[in-house]
């Protein structure tokens, strides 16, 4: 049931407009990155050598810059506390949106296509 309404969910937030504003967890993430960067975002979470922000960053430089700007977006995440603890905090929505007018994944999509 859970998986069920994580993808109806998902398929929602796809369908509404680029105009609304949504915010990003690494559950909503998912469905916007492709398995590779996953597998990547995973193997550095369990790396038992990665102890720093630097590993974090040097190991991240093999997504692309949208997928890079999920993984920053979704922090911190509870299911990555390791990667949580290492990687700066997002701000909150409120913050983003004051600053820049909006927030979440629309912020994303505006930032990386300028």
């Amino acid at each position: 049931m859970k998986k069920m309404f994580k993808q109806y969910a998902l398929k929602l937030a796809k369908s509404l407009s680029a105009r609304f504003s949504l915010s990003v967890s690494w559950n909503s993430t998912e469905g916007y990155m492709l398995e590779y960067a996953k597998e990547i975002i995973r193997a550095l979470e369990n790396d038992h050598e990665v102890t720093t922000r630097q590993d974090v960053i040097t190991g991240l430089r093999r997504l692309s810059l949208d997928e890079f700007g999920l993984v920053l977006l979704s922090m911190p995440d509870p299911e990555y506390p390791k990667l949580s603890r290492l990687l700066p905090a997002m701000a909150s929505d409120e913050v983003q949106r004051s600053w820049t007018g909006n927030h979440g994944l629309a912020l994303l999509k505006e930032t990386t296509a300028f």
